[in-house]
């Protein structure tokens, strides 16, 4: 796929249409619409995020952000936003079993399994999302990492 032009501007209602032809393309349109933002970060590409309400035990606001000195070629856009679209789709499919789990670890203290079940930390690129990035890579030779 092919989006991009090598005159562009980096807003969020372009972002917002990247996300929306990759859902198409890649998920089937599978994956619910959310916000993607521009940050201000020197440090990544992007970043896919969600609010963790302890009191309520509920994970909410889930996002993609990506950061406006974005410092690769305009195709890697694409490529930055299924990475965090592979995090995306990872965390719908946390069940509430897991999620309740990991409340009790993170009640408990035990925050390295409520970082794993979440994958959260070190956790983030685990064998679930792994495995959904070997399977685009190889179904649309890409290389997503």
């Amino acid at each position: 796929m092919n989006l991009f032009s090598k005159h562009f501007e980096l807003t969020e209602k372009y972002l917002s249409k990247i996300f929306d032809a990759c859902n198409n393309m890649y998920f089937d349109n599978s994956l619910i619409k959310i916000p993607v933002n521009i940050i201000d970060s020197s440090e990544v590409n992007g970043y896919f995020k969600f609010d963790i309400d302890f009191e309520n035990k509920i994970l909410k606001n889930p996002r993609i952000e990506i950061s406006k000195t974005h410092k690769r070629p305009y195709e890697a856009l694409e490529r930055t936003m299924l990475h965090e679209m592979l995090h995306y789709k990872v965390f719908l499919e946390l069940t509430g079993g897991e999620i309740a789990a990991a409340f009790d670890a993170y009640n408990t203290e035990n925050t390295d399994l409520f970082n794993k079940i979440l994958y959260l930390e070190n956790y983030a690129h685990g064998n679930k999302w792994n495995s959904y990035v070997t399977d685009i890579n190889n179904k649309y030779n890409l290389k997503i990492s």
